[in-house]
């Protein structure tokens, strides 16, 4: 069990590290948009959609809520490793859930319905807000529900379908070196980067599943052992 808990502490710093690491360039370069540079990031193919105030109002927003989305799974998912109380856990759980459900998932929609690569990644984006805001509702639920196994898994599942924007940079920036063009590259990378991090999501949950598993046998195998009659 002790090979396992090690096993499991070096796969969480594997695979958060990285991910504070790009979370914290993402919400840095997105932030910049409140400079109001009018030729900053995606700005300047944009100039037809600032036209639209709405869009001005989702883009905006989405940049907002989603650095803070972003962070607050630091808490809640590493909350048991770092000693947060169970409060502070449902506090900062019920911001995820308001911030992605009010905000997230209505800006990132209609964001979708402007996004570059054509109806392929226009697609892609939509699956990603949809399959977020469903993950995040049945997190909620569940935990609302006292089914405590079922909010993790359906955290996990949110948690990735909203990092994604992670691995789509990522992904971006690896076809841009190989050559692909410009716009199959950015319906690969959005399309890819939900494929990758489900099938991360899923591992993690395998994973966590096990270890629980485990840790529940070696519970009862001692249990059984300390009131064996000999």
């Amino acid at each position: 069990m002790k090979i396992l808990r090690s096993i499991d502490s070096i796969l969480t710093l594997a695979l958060w590290l990285p991910t504070i690491f790009c979370s914290y360039l993402l919400s840095h370069n997105a932030l910049l948009y409140w400079t109001m540079d009018p030729d900053y990031g995606i700005l300047p193919e944009k100039r037809e959609a600032e036209q639209d105030i709405l869009w001005k109002i989702s883009l905006y927003s989405h940049v907002v809520a989603g650095v803070v989305v972003l962070a607050i799974p630091l808490i809640s998912f590493l909350g048991k490793k770092c000693n947060i109380s169970t409060r502070i856990h449902a506090l900062v759980g019920n911001w995820y859930v308001k911030l992605g459900l009010y905000l997230i998932l209505p800006t990132g929609i209609y964001l979708a319905l402007y996004a570059k690569g054509g109806l392929a990644t226009q697609i892609g984006f939509l699956a990603q807000a949809l399959a977020f805001g469903f993950f995040t509702w049945q997190g909620w639920r569940a935990a609302q529900n006292g089914q405590m196994t079922l909010h993790r898994n359906a955290m996990i599942r949110s948690y990735a379908m909203m990092a994604a924007v992670l691995s789509f940079r990522l992904l971006h920036i690896l076809f841009f070196f190989v050559q692909i063009p410009y716009e199959q590259n950015y319906a690969m990378s959005q399309w890819m980067s939900l494929l990758l991090n489900s099938f991360l999501a899923e591992l993690a949950i395998v994973w966590i599943t096990s270890l629980k598993n485990t840790s529940k046998t070696n519970s009862t195998h001692r249990f059984t052992s300390n009131h064996s009659i000999v």
